[in-house]
């Protein structure tokens, strides 16, 4: 049974073409070939101008920007519109061209949508330091500062020590258990969970929509991405969740949610994710269970529309959630109560 809301309709596209011209960087850098660490990344804005962003709760309704190598397409998120475009970057040249938006549901007052469109269409070079990415003008002031968000495409492109002096113990694990509202609600209970971003992933369409997810057109399943410390819960951990709270035994279905977006499914971020993964599916299946969760690379990730995000927080007495998200949380806190966050 498909989840029923109000659509929010996606207005028509504004084209907008910025031509950057490419100058020799005139900052101070330490900056090296970071072309590979720019590329295939989320990064969401931190500092627009001299415009501090605070990026706690609200980080999905940020601005952000992700560079995508096989097609050199530019997307993300302004926090009101969503952005498309193309992109060219050298060793420190960055070139956005054909930008596009279109409108989105808006969580924010504050004009940051147009500093944001504003200072992107100024950008003529970038420099990487660690985690963080600098956008810069022909004359090296600082226009746009974004940190990064996730990993995209599969690709495992962990910073090393030399690039970066930060320790972080940040990690990140990409699950399907039917319905994102529910999987999500879920997962930010848990203690050492930074960030929860429901979306779309393994499909063969890009820049799927959730009309469409639903209607089974795209092949994407509803997914949820997870930043979590691994100082205070661990991978192994997220992974007992995960089977103790969604049914891992019925193929592309969920209770009455049934269709391939509600698959049971795990994209594991590198070797490691996945051989745990495997020993916990085994685990289970010696205890005479028929897993069928898929186990994969993390394909290419796509944020869900805006208005997804937190959803039963937002939405308590929506039907579809009273009926199946409770349930859930009392099995999570009955079996679960010492991994729960305690405010």
């Amino acid at each position: 049974m498909l989840k029923k809301l109000t659509a929010i309709a996606l207005l028509g596209s504004v084209l907008a073409v910025m031509g950057c011209e490419t100058v020799p960087n005139t900052a101070t850098t330490q900056t090296t070939n970071h072309l590979q660490l720019l590329q295939n990344r989320t990064w969401i804005a931190t500092q627009i101008g001299n415009t501090e962003i605070k990026t706690a709760a609200t980080a999905p309704h940020l601005p952000s920007l992700q560079f995508d190598t096989s097609t050199q397409r530019v997307s993300g998120s302004d926090g009101c519109n969503r952005i498309m475009g193309s992109y060219t970057a050298g060793k420190d040249t960055l070139n956005l061209s054909q930008m596009a938006t279109t409108r989105m549901a808006c969580m924010h007052n504050d004009q940051l949508d147009q500093k944001f469109n504003e200072a992107l269409a100024k950008v003529t070079h970038y420099q990487v330091f660690g985690k963080t990415l600098k956008l810069l003008d022909r004359h090296g002031n600082v226009l746009i500062q974004l940190f990064l968000s996730f990993i995209l495409m599969g690709q495992d492109l962990t910073i090393s020590p030399v690039q970066s002096n930060e320790e972080s113990a940040m990690q990140q694990a990409l699950f399907g258990g039917g319905c994102f509202w529910c999987t999500e609600a879920v997962f930010l209970q848990i203690q050492g969970v930074q960030q929860v971003l429901s979306g779309y992933a393994g499909g063969h369409t890009t820049e799927p929509n959730y009309e469409a997810v639903c209607g089974g057109e795209t092949g994407h399943a509803e997914v949820i991405l997870v930043d979590f410390d691994e100082n205070q819960i661990s991978y192994a951990q997220l992974l007992e969740v995960f089977f103790a709270t969604h049914d891992p035994t019925t193929l592309n279905r969920q209770g009455n949610d049934v269709g391939t977006q509600y698959r049971s499914v795990i994209y594991y971020l590198n070797a490691e994710q996945k051989t745990q993964a495997e020993a916990a599916m085994d685990a289970l299946k010696n205890e005479g269970l028929n897993i069928v969760t898929e186990l994969s690379p993390m394909p290419t990730f796509y944020p869900a529309e805006e208005y997804h995000q937190n959803f039963f927080a937002k939405n308590p007495n929506q039907g579809y959630c009273n009926f199946a998200i409770p349930p859930k949380l009392n099995k999570l806190r009955s079996k679960f109560m010492t991994l729960l966050k305690t405010h």
